[in-house]
């Protein structure tokens, strides 16, 4: 099942790897809400409906996806694919981008 929401531009599952955690798949959002909280169009009401949408998917398609992710963008904007980064773990949305890395407080 896909997951859809008016906030989401475009959503997918994509896979994480890293030396402490094997490859696992995860749901990456990608949204046009502003995602910095300093920002002066963070909208903290919709980011967490777009948050509780994204749980309650998960809930559903546990077989899909074990967590998710939101990215800011274009969908036409990210490169998404693993790499390896000078920690030796890591997601990339886009080449210029820094690691996500895998060991961000179990997240990842």
């Amino acid at each position: 099942m896909t997951f859809t929401h008016p906030l989401a531009r475009t959503a997918y599952v994509g896979l994480t790897a890293g030396s402490k955690v094997k490859v696992r798949r995860i749901l990456v959002i990608i949204t046009e809400l502003q995602l910095d909280m300093n920002h002066e169009k963070y909208n903290d009401k919709q980011i967490k409906r777009l948050s509780d949408a994204a749980r309650a998917w998960l809930e559903d398609n546990r077989s899909e996806a074990g967590d998710f992710m939101l990215l800011t963008g274009r969908r036409s904007g990210w490169a998404t694919r693993i790499e390896k980064s000078s920690a030796g773990c890591g997601v990339y949305a886009s080449p210029s981008a820094p690691s996500l890395g895998c060991d961000a407080g179990g997240v990842l």
